[in-house]
């Protein structure tokens, strides 16, 4: 059976309340939990949206010498999958998101 990271991390949310707990506080630990292993030099933030709730993303501060100077981490990818995931990664960090999303299809995580 293939694996789909974004689907299996969904439904954990959805059905244990103490995981997403833990993925919004802790989110190495909880990917940890699915076998899923993340660059220590990767910070991985989970949210899961609420209703209520407008998400800002600011990109990092730059000293004022450096206003118009070009910052890789204002290139900001945003994926979909499916209906309901979505990811937003620095062009940087592309890379590791996609070896995070190979490793469950490599069947380290949970069935």
């Amino acid at each position: 059976m293939e694996r789909d990271f974004e689907l299996l991390l969904t439904r954990r949310m959805w059905e244990d309340p103490a995981f997403a707990e833990l993925a919004e506080r802790d989110a190495g630990a909880a990917l940890k939990q699915l076998g899923v292993e993340v660059d220590p030099a990767v910070k991985v933030r989970i949210i899961q949206q609420r209703e209520d709730t407008l998400y800002l993303t600011i990109p990092p501060a730059k000293p004022e010498d450096e206003l118009n100077a070009t910052l890789d981490l204002n290139q900001m990818d945003l994926w979909f999958s499916g209906d309901m995931f979505v990811w937003l990664s620095s062009v940087y960090n592309k890379v590791k998101l996609l070896g995070i999303r190979s490793s469950i299809a490599k069947g380290k995580g949970e069935a």
